[in-house]
């Protein structure tokens, strides 16, 4: 999995938890969300 996007993904799902004041769902749907990136967007490597 790429770091980058696992930072991305937890940064923007804190973002999203502070709108939706609960920051621990915002977290989860982040790394889901970075999950969905790392395996929609493979890189030339594979």
């Amino acid at each position: 999995m790429n770091t980058m996007h696992l930072v991305i993904g937890t940064a923007l799902g804190a973002a999203l938890g502070v709108i939706l004041n609960n920051i621990v769902v915002g977290i989860v749907a982040g790394i889901i969300l970075a999950l969905l990136l790392s395996v929609t967007k493979r890189g030339p490597r594979e």
